[in-house]
C-alpha cells in the first residue's frame, strides 16, 4: 500500500514538471524572426500567434514556458526580451545559459555530468523519457532540443544526429543551391549573348499529339489479321469492312498523303 503511495506521488510530481518543448523548430525560429522585427508584446495570446493554428500555439505556449521565455499567463519575461535584443554573438550565449537551465536534467543527474558530445541514442532519448514524454511527442522534443542546440553551438554525438529523418536533423545551408541561384541571377556583360531557343528547337503541343496519333494508328495496322480466302462469306466482309474503317482514318490524318 506505502509503495503504491509513493508511485502516484511519484506519478504526480513528474506531471507537475515542465515539459520539454517538443514544437517544431521551424516554428520557433521563425516566431523569434517575427518578435525581432515587429516587436515583442508583453503577452502571447491568440491575437499575436493568429497565423498559427490553435494546436500548434499550444506547442510554441509550452515551448517557450519551458525555456522560462513566458511565464503561466503567457506573459514575456525580461529573459525573452534579453534574447530577442541580443545581438548574434551574444544570443548564442544567452541561448546556451537557457539551454543549461531549462535542460538541466540532461547534463546533470546522479551519476555526473552527462557528456552529449560521447552519448549514444539510448541514453540521449532515456533522458527524455525520464521526463515522462513518449512517442511521438518524445521524438518531438528531442529534435527541437537537437536544433536548439545546434543554434547555440552545443557539440551533440554524431550517433544521435546520424539516426535522424531529414526533417529531425538541423538544416544546413545548402551553399550549392545558393551558387546556383546565383548564377542564374547574374547580369549578362556586353560581350555575353542571349540564347534564346528557336520556334523550330520547342516542340509544339499539335506535333506531339499528331505523332502520338500516328503511332496508335500504326499500331493497329500491325496488328491488323491478314486477310484469308478461306474464311466465310460473313467473316471475309467483317475483315473488309473494319479494314475500310481503318483506311478511312489514315486518310483522315494524312489526307492526299496517304493515297
Amino acid at each position: 500500500m506505502l509503495v503504491c503511495q509513493e508511485a502516484r506521488t511519484l506519478d504526480t510530481e513528474m506531471d507537475n514538471l515542465p515539459k520539454p518543448g517538443y514544437v517544431s523548430f521551424a516554428t520557433f525560429r521563425n516566431a523569434l524572426a517575427n518578435f525581432r522585427a515587429e516587436g515583442l508584446p508583453t503577452r502571447l495570446d491568440s491575437s499575436v500567434l493568429k497565423n498559427l493554428s490553435g494546436s500548434t500555439q499550444s506547442q510554441l505556449k509550452v515551448t517557450l514556458r519551458h525555456l522560462e521565455l513566458i511565464d503561466n499567463e503567457d506573459r514575456v519575461t525580461s529573459l525573452f526580451r534579453e534574447l530577442i535584443n541580443s545581438e548574434e554573438d551574444v544570443f548564442k550565449d544567452i541561448l546556451s545559459r537557457i539551454i543549461a537551465k531549462s535542460y538541466a536534467f540532461i547534463f546533470e543527474d546522479e551519476t555526473g555530468e552527462f557528456d552529449l558530445a560521447m552519448a549514444t541514442p539510448q541514453q540521449f532519448s532515456e533522458k527524455f523519457r525520464g521526463t515522462g514524454l513518449s512517442g511521438d511527442t518524445l521524438r518531438k522534443a528531442e529534435s527541437f532540443f537537437i536544433n536548439l542546440a545546434t543554434e547555440a553551438g552545443i557539440t551533440i554525438s554524431k550517433r544521435i544526429t546520424s539516426g535522424r529523418t531529414s526533417a529531425d536533423r538541423p538544416r544546413k545551408v545548402d551553399k550549392r543551391r545558393i551558387s546556383n541561384s546565383n548564377t542564374l541571377r547574374k547580369p549578362k556583360t556586353d560581350g555575353e549573348i542571349q540564347k534564346t531557343p528557336t520556334a523550330s528547337a520547342i516542340p509544339k503541343s499539335e506535333d506531339v499529339s499528331t505523332r502520338w496519333r500516328e503511332k496508335m494508328l500504326e499500331n493497329l495496322l500491325g496488328k491488323f489479321p491478314e486477310f484469308s480466302p478461306d474464311w466465310d462469306e460473313e467473316s471475309r466482309q467483317k475483315w473488309l469492312d473494319q479494314f475500310g474503317n481503318l483506311m478511312g482514318m489514315i486518310r483522315d490524318e494524312h489526307g492526299d498523303d496517304a493515297e
